[in-house]
């Protein structure tokens, strides 16, 4: 086999490769921020008691749920939106009043924001995973990425 046909077919793969070594690493920072965020998740036992009280009366009615309250009277609210509160207490339900159960939601936020940071990066740098998207913003007469 002649060198000039073993380089060419090296230059005619090296996208493809650089493509499945770029998304193989995307991969792994994903992995390992996944890691990180659930290692040891449930350790710091239920973390703050003032709030871990909030959804531990949330889940007693739907009053106490709707408005975030603190005790189980209901006649107190935190001083936080309820939209985090609500999220935590439905993974309290179903998971019971843990540390675990507690931090769970904002681990997947975590891992959902680390998801969302690489499929922006595609965006932004018009290379990335997210690249067909930015055609169909560019063909929409969007063009919003590009200067």
């Amino acid at each position: 086999m002649p060198a000039s046909n073993l380089f060419s077919k090296i230059r005619n793969s090296l996208p493809e490769r650089r493509k499945l070594v770029v998304s193989g690493l995307l991969v792994l920072v994903l992995l390992l921020g996944a890691f990180l965020r659930f290692y040891n998740l449930g350790a710091g036992g239920l973390g703050n008691t003032y709030y871990a009280a909030t959804v531990k009366s949330m889940l007693v009615s739907w009053h106490n749920f709707f408005f975030a309250a603190f005790e189980p009277g209901g006649s107190l609210s935190v001083d936080k939106p309820p939209l985090g509160f609500w999220v935590q207490a439905l993974s309290a339900y179903f998971l019971g009043v843990t540390g675990f159960a507690l931090a769970l939601p904002n681990a997947l936020a975590g891992v959902l924001s680390i998801f969302w940071s690489i499929d922006l990066s595609g965006v932004l740098l018009e290379n990335g995973p997210a690249r067909g998207r930015t055609d169909s913003v560019d063909h929409a007469g969007g063009n919003f990425y590009r200067t």
